[in-house]
């Protein structure tokens, strides 16, 4: 008997484990027990972003086009900011404007993004606002105060990525680069739920969500209020609060399926992710995951995975060795709570 996963690669999970049953059993292998073993153990830490990427045709991580990415955020940030910190504390005497530069002079390096994201989480406090510590405690929630200051964390990241990509260009706007954004904190490796993915990829359009709640029986109702643009959030989300996860799991490949093929706003967080990776994804790779989106078994993108080893340990090993800036990244959003 395999354990039941609330988490959004559960499905993934739950066919490796079939697998290896199968493999006791005297089946014909899917692959050794230490392959499907150690996918196993990079599913978690991939979440479904990592296991598209790794299985298209893209190439390995590269350090420059990540830089290149992370400097456009980090502009946006300091620019945000209005400066490159924080700021001065409510009563004390603003700094002295700084001298224009000379033609010649080079501006002074930047801070490291996961050093400007805190600044801007820990802006300036007003008079009866809880700390930065007290808006991050567990047993308080995040405070009024501590909410406003990571989405406007949010909101500076994701115009940075709105400008450095030319989104406007693409009928996108910075709202559709933050729902991607929140869709990243539903996502997350290693603490992805399934029913807040669903959730979040729900929130991308009227039609995500139109589409996602028609592959739940019994909700027609509010597939009409979603066609007519009268459906609201609480409406849909509750669908999905009847489900358990693993009714959810075997809808998802149908699900990114769809939204790969229909929605610019999943094949953009599919680049977007795979870019602050350093991975040069291009449409062609997105849409080429399809074929391994079966509705009715994982075994085409388990083979894919298994194929793809090397992808695998190079996004985690560039993962690895990014991490403040991911768990910087990954804490503001969380803060945030979902996009209004």
């Amino acid at each position: 008997m395999t354990m039941l996963s609330d988490r959004a690669t559960g499905g993934l999970e739950q066919a490796i484990a079939r697998a290896l049953e199968e493999l006791e059993a005297g089946a014909a292998p899917l692959a050794s027990p230490e392959a499907l073993r150690a996918l196993a153990a990079d599913l978690d830490r991939l979440g479904w972003f990592g296991v598209l990427v790794a299985a298209s045709e893209a190439p390995p991580p590269s350090d420059e086009l990540y830089e290149d990415i992370i400097d456009g955020i980090r502009r946006g940030l300091v620019a945000a900011l209005g400066e490159a910190g924080p700021g001065p504390a409510p009563g004390a005497e603003p700094p002295p404007a700084p001298e224009p530069l000379a033609p010649s002079a080079q501006p002074r390096a930047l801070a490291p993004l996961e050093e400007l994201i805190e600044r801007h989480l820990a802006r300036p406090l007003l008079a009866g606002e809880p700390s930065p510590e007290q808006a991050a405690s567990p047993d308080q929630g995040v405070g009024p105060r501590g909410r406003r200051a990571a989405r406007t964390t949010r909101r500076a990241i994701a115009e940075a990525l709105y400008e450095h990509f030319g989104l406007d260009e693409h009928g996108l706007f910075v709202e559709d680069v933050e729902r991607v954004l929140d869709l990243f904190r539903s996502a997350g490796a290693g603490s992805s739920d399934t029913k807040a993915f669903i959730r979040g990829l729900s929130r991308l359009s009227s039609d995500a969500a139109r589409f996602i709640v028609g592959l739940f029986p019994g909700h027609i109702q509010t597939v009409y209020e979603l066609t007519r643009r009268t459906a609201e959030r609480r409406e849909v989300e509750a669908v999905f609060d009847e489900y358990a996860p693993p009714a959810i799991w075997k809808r998802l490949p149908a699900v990114l399926k769809a939204l790969i093929q229909k929605d610019k706003r999943l094949r953009l967080a599919i680049t977007l992710w795979a870019r602050l990776h350093g991975v040069d994804i291009r449409p062609e790779h997105v849409h080429g995951v399809e074929r391994y989106l079966e509705v009715k078994s994982s075994r085409a993108l388990l083979e894919r995975l298994l194929a793809r080893a090397e992808q695998r340990a190079a996004l985690l090993a560039f993962h690895d060795r990014r991490r403040a800036v991911f768990e910087a990244l990954l804490r503001a959003l969380e803060r945030s709570g979902p996009v209004p």
